[in-house]
């Protein structure tokens, strides 16, 4: 007959403590899960971009500029592209690397915020301006996350707006859905090139669309904050 195990009884206010943690620990997982494990779809940015972000998103169009908001907790995650394309001279990477300095410098007048960092990224053979600085929102100290695009003649911005630096369930998320980003067939550097006859320089044009695009972000986040108050 094989040794029997000695059973542990534990005591009483043991047993108890332990389901107490787990009444705790619970709920604070499901919120994790809710909050984190969102479920993503493909969204069609435009004819020659895709991407999937979480489903819970809705689109709006704020001042000419065709505006994609998602939520995760406070953090916020923002698609955003101009209605109409923009004029530009631009032969060169050189060129491009100017638009996105001037685009970046615009974007960070108007929300008076401070780099952190940025670099020209390269996702799929296209060149991207990525960036992060901090400002802030209604009084919070907020990070935004930047990638930017341009293509055919329309800038495209993927913006993630989180409150904690250490948030590594966000940036992770935030990885995900950019590491997910598909272009159309035979978009190539090229395309993001373009030779029209204009007066602005590329850096200029670059800053100008940089504040327009703040404007339509900034509304959006007012919008989403009024609505958050409003159900409180």
């Amino acid at each position: 007959m094989p040794p029997q195990k000695n059973k542990v009884n534990y005591p009483k206010y043991k047993q108890l403590f332990t389901f107490q943690r787990l009444l705790i620990i619970i709920p604070f997982a499901f919120f994790s899960i809710n909050n984190f494990a969102q479920n993503l779809i493909r969204y069609d940015v435009s004819e020659n971009i895709s991407i999937k972000i979480p489903d819970n998103f809705n689109v709006e169009d704020t001042l000419q500029q065709n505006v994609v908001k998602a939520f995760v907790g406070d953090d916020i995650i923002m698609i955003i592209k101009p209605k109409k394309g923009i004029s530009y001279d631009m032969e060169s990477e050189e060129d491009l690397i100017k638009f996105y300095n001037g685009f970046q410098k615009g974007m960070l007048e108007k929300t008076k915020g401070k780099i952190i960092d940025k670099k020209i990224t390269e996702i799929n053979g296209l060149k991207f301006l990525q960036a992060s600085f901090n400002t802030t929102i209604s009084g919070e100290p907020k990070i935004w996350d930047n990638f930017t695009v341009l293509l055919n003649n329309y800038p495209h911005s993927f913006i993630f707006i989180r409150s904690n630096e250490t948030d590594k369930n966000f940036t992770d998320l935030e990885q995900k859905i950019i590491s997910s980003i598909k272009f159309g067939k035979g978009i190539t550097l090229q395309n993001q090139f373009n030779n029209d006859e204009v007066k602005l320089t590329a850096y200029k044009t670059g800053e100008v669309i940089g504040r327009l695009l703040v404007y339509a972000l900034i509304i959006g986040i007012i919008i989403f904050f009024i609505r958050k108050s409003r159900k409180k």
